[in-house]
């Protein structure tokens, strides 16, 4: 149980790095923001395309971080199986991940834009069947 667990943890946080490793080499703006703008009948200005790109790598080295951070805590709990670290692992995992799930899932509800919300939800996901498994596996 501890090995499955270990594979789904580590399947989320190579999505959250592949996710970072996006948002730090995009393009400014990204596809999908760059319809929502288009609908509104906005031109970005340079001052403002930077601010999008500075976002956008703030939040790439945000998801790079906390993948390694996964990854990290994936390995402490193969070493120590402690439920303390499972906790934080799943912590900080899951809490970005479910935020990142459910606010451009109401972008896109209210823009009709398809936002990349779905990532987050299975990472979300993963996390948490890891979670479950390893708790329930350890008992």
């Amino acid at each position: 149980m501890l090995l499955l667990a270990t594979m789904l943890n580590g399947v989320a946080a190579l999505a959250i790095c592949l996710a970072g490793a996006r948002y730090c080499t995009a393009s400014v703006p990204m596809d999908y923001h760059a319809r929502i703008f288009e609908a509104d009948g906005l031109t970005l200005s340079p001052a403002t395309t930077l601010v999008l790109r500075t976002f956008y790598r703030g939040l790439g080295a945000l998801f790079l971080a906390t993948g390694l951070a996964v990854a990290w805590l994936t390995v402490s709990v193969w070493q120590t199986d402690h439920i303390g670290t499972r906790s934080v692992l799943f912590a900080v995992g899951a809490g970005p991940a479910v935020v990142l799930a459910v606010l451009p899932r109401l972008v896109e509800q209210h823009t009709g834009v398809r936002t990349p919300w779905r990532l987050s939800a299975a990472v979300a996901g993963l996390l948490g069947l890891a979670f479950l498994i390893g708790v329930l596996g350890a008992s």
